[in-house]
């Protein structure tokens, strides 16, 4: 497919310059990115309040994509692939890229998805200050704010996260959903109707520039999310990413094509492979040749399309399911595999007869059940997870110990005595996996794909690295970590189990596929093997118990599990955590309040005042002292 689709983009390109099918610079504004925007189909404010003679100050850089429907006369959402809006440095109004951006949203009706790039530290509740939201947020807290005019034409009336209220009277603040209400001054009515988008802000990784499979679908799902929040009629999107050609588009190419899946267009392979290339190049034609930007993600988007794909082919296939909910009331007990043979190269057991829970099932078990440690996405996150050190729920390894550990961990693999060729070949086989995994190309793979140890452990101590089961197979063999048996759950794989591999001296593995239909039959099993894995004494570290390291796997990211909850402890612990960040929202919003209605003057000392006078008014109130407090320590960590 690929070669093909090369020659057909090469003729696009050619084609599209010779006809000058792209807006100048005079008529529509960009970013650094130097990537041009397509005038066919660029969109453009309708009503133009500054300046109207003048193209730029009324274009986005922002395509209208139409696919062809897959059947005649098929209904299909319509897309917008935009490029992200930069606050201009110097620029006497800088916001005026990202008012146009707003104002487009709310002429249409439309919400906006922008993809931003993850927190570094891996903050909760981040909001990126370049994107659209953290503009809007910025422009809002200056002076005057409260009176934002959009567009010339909208009145702001409440902008902020999407709320969810529990039955306990509670309030959840969304961190990824905010919504945007205006009053149209234009309109009919007295008084003027109200508008109401929702802007959502997706933290996706771009690591080597290509948006892994886990992210695509995470992606889609969240916007799922802004459609539902959104209403059905709101089925035309806004997507945004910072070139406008790569995080956006692969995601819109996914949405289409798995749509297509499960309507049962798509079939087979061939017509998979068909139909992505024609889309793609539908894309390209729309909003140019970059348009899912490289060969290294439309073989990532390919390849988890082809996932979708065969998921559904089993499941169309297989009346497990209706044998199951016959079942269902039937007791579910673990179903146990045990192989003795080198941990990575373990064939699978036998097909359990029970039903194996489904990626759902187990997400809704596993909420709130563990008491987790986060890491860095940084492809050292099993590293990280293994022996990293705890900081505000946060467990992280300095860079060179990342390279100590990785390097402790590969002279594991150098001094495997087994040479064999079939052990050479299947370290080839994980090299050239990875290496298509993260679209690398710096190591050479040997024409008779035979690689030794000693090469594979070269490999495996270059940091960044995608570390995996061979590397956790490895880690209880490094000296200093004699008797201490890695335990892995893995919540998304396509068939979900805990896989338990053992500490030095032994070569066996266990294996417990989780079975069932019922989120209460799923926690029983994972309670009831990790239960005894927790000693009430911790390591020096802070971070688990000796004999153990407990590990939640997620797709390709690692995390430390410390502890279980029970039920009691999970109702409180949610209570607790939905009630502090009230608490701190309130007071937050106190202090920001006292700063505008002082003139919005920002420096530090002037918060300081506002802080103080916040907390002299509150000491009055229940309460207080715990409040602050709270409050106090989440802005110090």
């Amino acid at each position: 497919m690929l070669n093909n689709l090369n020659t057909l983009t090469r003729a696009l390109a050619k084609k599209m310059a010779r006809d000058g099918a792209y807006a100048s610079k005079d008529d529509v504004e960009h970013n650094a990115t130097n990537v041009r925007c397509p005038s066919k189909d660029m969109v453009t404010i309708d009503d133009p309040w500054r300046y109207p003679a003048i193209p730029i100050h009324r274009n986005l850089h922002a395509t209208t994509l139409h696919f062809t429907p897959p059947t005649p006369g098929a209904a299909r959402p319509t897309y917008i692939a935009a490029q992200s809006p930069i606050p201009e440095k110097g620029a006497a109004d800088g916001f005026f890229a990202c008012e146009k951006f707003l104002a487009k949203a709310l002429e249409s009706g439309l919400g906006i998805f922008q993809f931003v790039a993850p927190s570094k530290t891996g903050e909760a509740g981040y909001i990126s200050k370049r994107s659209i939201i953290g503009q809007l947020t910025e422009k809002i807290n200056q002076p005057g704010g409260k009176d934002l005019l959009i567009g010339g034409r909208y009145t702001l009336k409440n902008f902020g996260p999407l709320e969810t209220t529990y039955a306990d009277g509670s309030v959840e603040h969304s961190d990824k959903h905010y919504a945007l209400e205006v009053e149209d001054t234009k309109g009919v009515g007295n008084p003027p109707p109200r508008v109401r988008i929702i802007l959502t802000q997706a933290q996706v990784a771009f690591d080597n520039k290509v948006v892994a499979a886990t992210d695509i679908r995470q992606a889609s799902e969240l916007m799922d999310e802004l459609h539902k929040q959104a209403g059905p009629e709101h089925k035309c999107t806004m997507v945004v990413s910072h070139a406008g050609i790569g995080r956006n588009a692969t995601v819109i190419a996914y949405r289409e094509m798995h749509d297509r899946i499960e309507n049962g267009t798509i079939s087979n392979p061939e017509d998979l492979e068909a139909a992505l290339e024609k889309l793609i190049m539908e894309g390209r034609a729309a909003r140019g040749p970059q348009f899912v930007h490289s060969e290294e993600q439309v073989r990532e988007l390919a390849s988890t399309l082809k996932e979708d794909l065969e998921r559904k082919t089993q499941l169309k296939d297989s009346d497990v399911g209706r044998q199951s909910r016959n079942a269902a009331s039937e007791p579910v007990n673990p179903s146990v595999s045990h192989w003795i043979m080198p941990v990575e190269e373990a064939r699978p057991a036998t097909a359990p007869t029970a039903l194996a829970a489904s990626k759902e099932v187990v997400a809704a078990a596993l909420e709130n059940l563990f008491q987790l440690q986060d890491t860095p996405g940084d492809g050292n996150c099993l590293f990280h997870a293994l022996e990293g050190d705890l900081h505000n729920g946060f467990c992280q390894l300095p860079y060179d110990e990342v390279v100590a550990v990785r390097n402790k961990v590969a002279d594991v693999r150098k001094n495997e005595p087994d040479n064999t060729p079939k052990r050479l070949e299947y370290n080839c086989s994980q090299i050239i996996h990875e290496l298509d995994r993260s679209k690398q190309t710096w190591f050479e793979i040997p024409e008779d794909k035979m690689v030794s140890n000693e090469r594979y452990a070269d490999f495996q101590r270059r940091p960044g690295v995608y570390a995996g089961d061979d590397e956790i197979a490895q880690w209880p063999k490094v000296k200093g970590n004699e008797g201490v048996t890695v335990i892995v759950v893995d919540a998304v794989a396509e068939n979900p189990y805990i896989k338990t591999y053992p500490s030095e001296g032994k070569t066996s593995v266990e294996k417990i596929d989780l079975l069932g239909t019922t989120a209460d039959q799923i926690r029983e099993q994972v309670i009831a093997r990790l239960e005894n894995c927790f000693d009430p004494e911790f390591d020096p570290k802070g971070l688990s118990p000796v004999k153990y390291r407990v590990i939640l796997r997620q797709g390709s990211h690692f995390q430390r599990i410390v502890g279980l909850r029970n039920d009691k402890e999970r109702e409180h612990t949610d209570s607790q955590l939905k009630k502090q960040k009230k608490e701190n929202e309130a007071i937050d919003r106190d202090v920001q309040e006292t700063l505008i209605k002082r003139g919005g003057v920002w420096t530090d000392e002037a918060i300081a005042s506002a802080q103080a006078e916040v907390a002299a008014r509150r000491a009055k109130q229940p309460g207080f002292i715990n409040s602050v407090k709270a409050w106090i320590s989440k802005k110090v960590g």
